[in-house]
């Protein structure tokens, strides 16, 4: 069975100038049932991810798990080498003193945290060497919003084309491009 995740080579891009505008339209093209493909923006919008109905973010879940090997890595290599390879009597304390390894330890919690939550975000986004981002228009990385509609060239008739262009220029599009090739656009 194939996957249904990747983006169709048919698809809607339009513009918008206004945060505001991209939330309403957001809602009306729902409302329409028009599939959202993504949305483009300069800088974060509050209140898109509830538009889009994203699913909150499971990077703390990797920041606890991270942070948790971390722990046990820290503690373990400390009592390892206090306790069997290199064990030292330092003023009569005992090998296994715990309250002399709870900076180091912390200290290497919060790295492990840190570059687990950075790798998770680097693989999630796609953001590796030799990667080229797919910038759809140039616009979108100084001022404007983009959103990308996904259609059906067989169903989409001459008749809903113009109530769609019609429907986002009411909610403030100022650019619609329909555009038939994805690979031709990248």
């Amino acid at each position: 069975m194939k996957s249904t995740n990747k983006m169709k080579d048919s698809y809607i891009s339009v513009m918008f100038e206004d945060e505001n505008e991209l939330l309403d339209s957001i809602a009306a093209v729902q409302k329409d049932g028009i599939k959202i493909y993504d949305v483009y923006t300069p800088f974060h919008v509050h209140g898109l991810g509830e538009a889009l109905k994203i699913k909150p973010t499971r990077i703390p879940i990797v920041a606890f798990i991270s942070g948790a090997i971390g722990t046990i890595s820290a503690l373990l290599f400390q009592s390892w080498i206090s306790v069997l390879d290199w064990p030292i009597n330092i003023g009569g304390k005992p090998f296994f003193a715990l309250p002399s390894f709870i900076p180091v330890t912390f200290e290497i919690t919060v790295l492990f945290s840190a570059f687990g939550m950075i790798g998770a975000f680097f693989y999630k986004s796609k953001l590796f060497p030799g990667n080229k981002p797919k910038i759809h228009n140039d616009q979108i990385t100084n001022d404007c919003f983009l959103m990308l509609l996904e259609f059906n060239k067989t169903e989409m008739t001459e008749d809903k084309k113009i109530a769609l262009e019609k429907l986002l220029y009411k909610h403030g599009a100022f650019d619609i491009e329909f555009v038939e090739n994805l690979k031709d656009k990248e």
